[in-house]
């Protein structure tokens, strides 16, 4: 089946259904499978097992590879791989052979990054770079775009719809694969509410504290949060910010955090193992609060970190996830994920696999990966493709993964295992009172 076909009659049922395709619900299109979960096998062109006639054609990958979120560039890393030895197990890519290069953006220091990206692309000369965040302020985009280098993100939504939502036509061959964050800062008060008022959460008051990072991401999360509780007739006991990167001293906010102790405490810090230590301190003299924890949790890190610990914890995510077992598209991604590496992953290596897989299913498409205004013009054109968070279509305006197909989903850990519990019929858990609340 052509996949222009394809790719309408996927976004036309859809449309149609809402909801109710991603609980597997309905009867998809022939060939819609091997579509989303690989590039099309109508467009390869591979060759014979080690028979790559145009040599080798060279993609990066950018991440943190050491320090404070090496576990997460690992992960980037991994996806990427794993991607490049399926294309070229069934011959490359155009008659090319994919080799990667990788790019340590460490701490995210804007030179650096800078650094990282020219040499990419003006000495490594990749035809492609995909990451899963990079810098915090993404002014790596002016970058890739002065050389209309084809270049993947799945982070910092806000940022990406301010740049790219203003001109365009500017970036041609740019491309966010996570929807926008607005549900960040407005779900987690309707949440809240709406559990309370079926009981199946206890409000003692309607108080929070929220502690956020001296960052984009956490701090425009927060203000949100804050601005949204607020509106619905919450207080704010607390609202601080720690710096960005490693942070362990946590004593004197959760001081005042147990002098007047809130319904509900937010961290937004999102590194894992701040969030860790944060909530260990915590569990030394719990308050009947709910936690909500921003991104960390999310990560294999967290758990192993916390163990048992963890359990109670809420977090959430914009759209549907490789947890949630009845999205069959994204449980297979996981799947496929830990077959390889021999652990279950975080969100961004099975992304990053399937940005390598969009991008390769384009450059099939135009013929020639080293036309990247073509190739970017058939992504934006022709993706509808399944990814970790549901299907993906790039909005024209903005590049990000259309809002209209993501489901904003919610998380508590129990025992280890990360339970949905929102919304249905997604859920396989209900959210409770965290077990803090019968131990204090």
């Amino acid at each position: 089946m052509d996949s222009k076909i394809i790719v309408l009659l996927i976004a036309a049922i859809v449309v149609s259904a809402g909801a109710g395709y991603f609980a597997g619900t309905m009867v998809v299109p022939s060939g819609v499978d091997d579509y989303q979960t690989g590039y099309d096998e109508g467009y390869a062109q591979g060759f014979a097992d080690g028979e790559f006639p145009n040599g080798v054609l060279k993609i990066g990958v950018t991440g943190p590879m050491t320090g404070t979120l090496a576990s997460e560039g690992d992960e980037f890393l991994k996806g990427v791989t794993m991607a490049v030895e399926e294309i070229n197990a069934r011959g490359g890519l155009c008659g090319y052979e994919l080799e990667i290069v990788s790019g340590d953006t460490e701490d995210f220091e804007p030179g650096k990054i800078t650094t990282i990206y020219e040499k990419l692309i003006t000495q490594d000369n990749v035809d492609a770079i995909f990451t899963g965040y990079a810098s915090q302020t993404q002014n790596e985009f002016e970058i890739c775009k002065r050389y209309n280098m084809i270049y993947f993100i799945s982070a910092d939504a806000m940022s990406t719809e301010e740049i790219i939502g203003a001109a365009p036509e500017e970036y041609p061959t740019i491309f966010n694969t996570v929807t926008s964050y607005i549900s960040y800062q407005t779900e987690l008060p309707k949440r809240m509410e709406q559990w309370y008022s079926v009981g199946k959460i206890d409000l003692p008051n309607r108080k929070v504290a929220i502690i956020t990072s001296d960052n984009y991401y956490s701090s425009w999360i927060s203000e949100g949060l804050r601005d949204n509780f607020e509106g619905i007739g919450w207080e704010i006991t607390m609202y601080e910010m720690v710096p960005f990167g490693t942070f362990t001293e946590w004593g004197p906010m959760l001081e005042k955090i147990r002098s007047d102790p809130p319904a509900l405490i937010v961290n937004t810090d999102y590194i894992a193992s701040n969030e860790a230590t944060f909530m260990e301190q915590f569990l030394q003299n719990p308050t009947q609060s709910h936690m909500f924890i921003q991104y960390g949790p999310s990560t294999p890190e967290f758990i192993n970190l916390l163990g048992d610990s963890s359990t109670g914890v809420i977090y959430n995510s914009p759209s549907l996830g490789i947890y949630v077992e009845s999205y069959k598209q994204g449980v297979a991604l996981r799947e496929k994920f830990s077959d390889r590496w021999g652990f279950d992953p975080g969100s961004y290596g099975p992304t990053l696999y399937v940005q390598v897989m969009i991008w390769a299913q384009a450059v099939e498409m135009v013929g020639d990966p080293k036309d990247h205004l073509a190739v970017g013009k058939a992504i934006l054109d022709n993706t509808a493709f399944w990814g970790g968070g549901g299907l993906i279509t790039f909005d024209p305006v903005t590049h990000l993964s259309d809002i209209r197909y993501s489901t904003p989903t919610f998380y508590q850990i129990w025992d280890g295992n990360r339970y949905v519990v929102d919304p249905e019929p997604y859920n396989n858990g209900e959210i409770q009172n965290p077990p803090w609340w019968s131990e204090g």
